[in-house]
């Protein structure tokens, strides 16, 4: 099983890196530039990946405003306690995952986007 899964990353990895590398040679336009300016695939997916992360920490923003609410309401009830409780230890988890994920995809997207 653990070798199943083993091959099933690998594959995974590979399809999604091997367009980065093949993407080199073409460019696109850019919808938005008024010029059409030109931009890698790798760029536009860079992109397309940190709006993601961005739209995903503005929900984890908004369920640890929402933990941290229920909180406050629950009166004291040990259950409403203790699930906002965990839901705030989540929250928290997320978000601190979600941030660092962002650090080290810009991190990348930068490494590959500077000429060597």
């Amino acid at each position: 099983m653990k070798q199943k899964n083993q091959i099933i990353f690998s594959l995974i990895l590979l399809i999604t890196l091997l367009p980065l590398q093949s993407g080199r040679a073409v460019l696109l336009c850019n919808p938005l530039s008024p010029d059409c300016g030109e931009i890698l695939p790798f760029e536009l997916m860079a992109r397309i990946v940190k709006a993601l992360l961005g739209f995903v920490g503005i929900l984890s923003l908004v369920n640890f405003v929402i933990a941290g609410m229920t909180f406050i309401w629950s009166r004291g009830s040990e259950k409403q306690v203790s699930q906002a409780r965990d839901n705030l230890i989540w929250t928290t988890i997320g978000i601190v995952t979600i941030f660092s994920s962002y650090a080290v995809l810009s991190f990348i997207i930068e490494t590959l986007i500077t000429p060597a």
